[in-house]
């Protein structure tokens, strides 16, 4: 009876040694990698969204400066037409890094200020200017879309001067405060 209860204390002995081993390198891994051990948690429930690898391409005269980039905003950048039916395309990436995926719930477009040779010619440009926000398939860019964790989607934001203004404006205008936000839940 006694080698009974030798054996039966022997594999509590062994099963607690096993779990306080386990228990320890646990705790010696969280202490020693703290960041990396809640980074992949934390990363692991949220979106992680950026925008990157901006171009521009335009036609017929059009003088540019290239966005900065704030995580999900363009800002910082200007556009000078020099005629109608010019345009600018720039293109970009959006991708998110994230463990979750991201629902696209507002996109915010700035009310550009134009500045050229009158100010009725910067009100009547302002209010004509068209903008067009792409996927790189030619499908507008809509709120409620989906960025699926680990994804990555090719946008373009067309900005464009509408022929109809030829005869009622003076070139050239620069436009300026055209900065464009996306949030996504």
């Amino acid at each position: 009876m006694i080698n009974a209860n030798k054996k039966v204390g022997l594999k509590i002995f062994i099963i607690s040694f096993i779990i306080v081993s386990v228990l320890g390198m646990l705790v010696s891994f969280i202490i020693n990698d703290p960041i990396s051990f809640t980074d992949s948690v934390s990363n692991n429930k949220k979106i992680d969204i950026h925008i990157d690898n901006i171009s521009a391409s335009t036609f017929d005269n059009v003088i540019y400066t290239l966005p900065l980039v704030n995580k999900t905003s363009l800002v910082n950048y200007n556009v000078t037409f020099n005629d109608t039916n010019s345009f600018i395309e720039y293109t970009f990436t959006i991708t998110n890094k994230g463990g979750k995926d991201g629902t696209l719930s507002q996109i915010t477009i700035a009310s550009p200020i134009c500045s050229g040779s009158s100010s009725s010619d910067n009100k009547i440009f302002c209010d004509n200017l068209k903008y067009e926000l792409l996927y790189k398939n030619g499908n507008r860019v809509r709120v409620e879309d989906k960025l699926k964790k680990n994804e990555t989607q090719n946008m373009k934001l067309i900005i464009e001067v509408p022929a109809s203004l030829n005869t009622l404006v003076t070139f050239p205008i620069k436009v300026e405060n055209i900065d464009i936000n996306f949030i996504y839940i």
